[in-house]
């Protein structure tokens, strides 16, 4: 933010999350992240540097996901070409649309 509060910068991103699992306040091993490797692929399709674990707090449950990020603009276009010729179903279609 400038001293005007106006920021100077704009960054632009996509991310894609993945579920790990969803389990009631537990930790769950990780012999059970059966997601981590197709996350993994879809790093390595969009050129981004690593898959990062979500978790997050809710009121009943503890959300456990992977989440790759694009940052770089030709991985951005990488992905927004996949998803114009592999549409995601439901809401998430809309999401991608918006």
């Amino acid at each position: 933010m400038s001293n005007d509060d106006i920021a100077k910068r704009v960054k632009c991103y996509m991310r894609i999350s993945q579920k790990r699992s969803y389990k009631l306040n537990a930790e769950i091993p990780e012999s059970q992240n059966f997601n981590f490797d197709i996350m993994e692929k879809i790093r390595k399709f969009l050129s981004v540097k690593n898959v990062t674990e979500i978790k997050r707090d809710r009121e009943k449950y503890t959300e456990l996901a992977y989440e790759v990020r694009t940052l770089k603009k030709e991985s951005c276009d990488l992905l927004i070409e996949y998803l114009t010729a592999y549409p995601l179903f439901s809401s998430k279609h809309q999401d991608f649309l918006d």
